[in-house]
């Protein structure tokens, strides 16, 4: 990306006007709408302690009593990975789960974060375990590499406190595909393996970063399997691995080692330029060596024989699940490298959304979406999935949230283009026949979305590589106030951009400096007026709490939108004519109806009359 693209600008690409045909909503749209099938409905994340539910009959309460599509699972805790009750469990569940029609997922962690594999990767093989170069100015040798466990996630989180493997190191991501995806392939047979239709890794980082502390409240139950050293000295840190000197040089050039000063401080042009170097190469390898090395393993494991209850699962084993931190913009560099570039190497990529207040995605839940989303736009596929929950109210001592803000909450996911909703809403705490509503409105959602193209017709531009050069280090817990004026300026201008775009009902995708940006690009600044003369669908009266997603589908055009509001709102939807003149129909996903939208007709424009009440989700089909 050359310099002149200023961390500042916005990239609008305008697509071509797709062309739209009459008729009514197709039959199979219908019968989908009508009863849901598995592959339309969430999948419950269920963490081994199968019980009662390892027969047929005990599955079918899955299925029938709360509506759910699939599970995604594991083997239990205890003795993790080695108790055979626990595998032999585990296969009898899968089994059933099969025998009833349910999809299934394997999740790849006992707790998380994923690699750890309850610790197995690291039992024997300390030198698996992720490290930092770490920066201590008040020593006449500043630099020194040490393991990257105290003050990181890997002992600040909720499932354990656990020493935590390197995952740029490619032997550490062997071993975990060794002693997990393996072991599950090989207790399953290749009858039953070939029906699982994707691995979850759940919230892998690099690690060497101080996040913050999980609430202390929460602490003091986490578990500790590896003992925490209070008196460690907390310093700066950057990821490292044993090669990346050597790949640095191959890369670049010229040697990293006397240029590690620039990685803690520094505000020359030649700083800033090794950072980006170094925060690109690691990026590059993260990708590669686990994120990569998990789809490589699944597309060489998977299935290519769909199976009779789902003929149209996908032709291989998917690699799906989502990293870690994705609102902090800031963070970014330091977790990931790149968040997009490692997103880009999942056949399903995802993200996870606690909050299930529906207004969250004003506030900043956006950019959980739409990491995923590009990656899946990028990559031509169209699959992207959700871990979804009300952690945020549960912790807040709110209880569970109702049905109208699980739908709405989730409405607002698949107006950003998911379509796999992996679920931690609890079953018994708000019964049956409610999660059973739950799922089919999703159901209905996907019976229309799921194979309907997402339409955005305006890219942000994602400055990883400005965050890549001005990111510093810290000791104590990263804070956007400590890092520099343009660090600061970058981070605010890209997230106010992306929550405008949110207000005013524009879908978008993200670019940065290694995707390129289609012919035809218009450059905008910061402010998003020029927007007004692209004659994009709008609503009005304006409202900062509608959520849009725009998609087309057999030469029909499809508007999600979802009222966050606690008030009810009132107006119209002006869509561009396209081609001939069309009716519209309005689909409600939370009672089944189908209805005639009233709309007019101008010379210009359609204009669909909407009324959503508070936390009403309507999908708006033109014929």
């Amino acid at each position: 990306m050359q310099k002149a693209l200023s961390y500042t600008l916005l990239f609008l690409i305008l697509l071509c006007p797709a062309t739209f045909v009459a008729g009514a909503i197709p039959e199979q749209w219908r019968q989908e709408w009508e009863s849901p099938s598995a592959e339309m409905r969430p999948l419950q994340i269920i963490h081994g302690g199968f019980v009662n539910h390892t027969t047929p009959e005990g599955m079918s309460y899955f299925k029938d009593k709360c509506g759910l599509g699939g599970i995604v699972t594991n083997l239990g805790s205890k003795n993790y990975l080695y108790d055979e009750e626990q595998w032999a469990a585990f296969v009898e569940a899968v089994r059933s789960a099969r025998q009833v029609g349910l999809r299934v997922w394997i999740y790849d962690e006992d707790g998380y974060p994923s690699p750890e594999a309850g610790g197995v990767v690291l039992r024997g093989h300390p030198e698996l375990e992720c490290i930092a170069l770490v920066y201590d100015k008040e020593k006449a040798d500043p630099f020194s590499v040490r393991p990257a466990y105290e003050y990181t996630h890997a002992a600040n989180n909720y499932a354990a406190a656990r020493r935590y493997p390197n995952l740029l190191d490619a032997k550490a991501t062997a071993r975990f595909l060794e002693v997990t995806h393996q072991q599950y392939r090989d207790r399953l047979g290749k009858e039953l393996f070939d029906q699982v239709e994707a691995f979850f890794t759940d919230e892998p980082s690099m690690n060497a970063i101080n996040i913050g502390q999980i609430p202390e409240d929460a602490r003091k139950n986490v578990r500790v399997d590896d003992p925490i050293d209070p008196d460690l000295k907390p310093l700066p840190m950057v990821p490292w691995v044993a090669d990346l000197p050597e790949k640095y040089r191959e890369k670049y050039g010229e040697d990293l080692l006397p240029l590690r000063k620039s990685l803690f401080e520094g505000e020359s042009e030649n700083d800033k330029s090794v950072r980006k170097n170094f925060w690109s190469l690691l990026g590059d390898l993260n990708a590669r060596r686990y994120y990569g090395a998990i789809q490589d393993w699944c597309k060489a494991a998977g299935s290519s024989v769909p199976t009779p209850e789902q003929p149209n699962i996908p032709l291989r084993l998917a690699a799906s699940g989502h990293s870690l931190h994705e609102e902090p913009t800031v963070a970014h560099p330091a977790l990931d490298g790149n968040k997009i570039e490692i997103l880009c190497r999942m056949d399903v990529p995802g993200l996870d959304m606690l909050n299930s207040d529906p207004r969250a995605v004003f506030w900043g839940g956006w950019r959980a979406a739409v990491y995923p989303c590009t990656a899946a736009e990028l990559t031509d596929r169209r699959l992207v999935m959700t871990e979804i929950s009300d952690f945020s109210q549960i912790m807040e001592g709110k209880g569970h949230v109702p049905l109208e803000a699980m739908c709405a909450a989730s409405a607002w996911q698949a107006a950003w283009g998911v379509t796999e909703f992996t679920l931690y809403y609890g079953i018994q705490g708000r019964g049956e026949e409610t999660h059973k509503k739950y799922c089919e409105f999703i159901g209905r959602l996907n019976a229309i979305l799921r194979a309907a193209k997402p339409v955005r017709e305006v890219s942000l531009y994602y400055p990883i590589a400005e965050l890549q050069e001005e990111y510093l280090p810290q000791a104590d817990p990263l804070s956007l106030d400590k890092q520099t004026k343009r660090m600061q300026e970058t981070v605010k201008t890209f997230e106010h951009l992306g929550q405008e775009l949110v207000r005013k009902q524009i879908p978008f995708v993200l670019t940065d400096d290694k995707n390129a940006v289609p012919a035809g690009k218009i450059l905008v600044e910061t402010n998003l007026e020029p927007l007004a003369s692209a004659k994009l669908p709008a609503i009005e009266p304006k409202s900062g709490w509608i959520a849009l997603g725009r998609f087309e589908r057999d030469s029909r055009d499809i508007f999600l939108l979802m009222n966050a509001d606690e008030k009810t709102y009132e107006g119209k939807l002006s869509v561009p004519l396209r081609g001939e003149p069309r009716s519209w129909s309005t689909l409600d996903p939370a009672n089944g109806e189908i209805t005639t939208a009233v709309f007019d007709k101008t010379d210009a424009a359609d204009s669909i009359t909407i009324r959503l009440e508070p936390k009403q989700t309507l999908l708006f089909v033109g014929e």
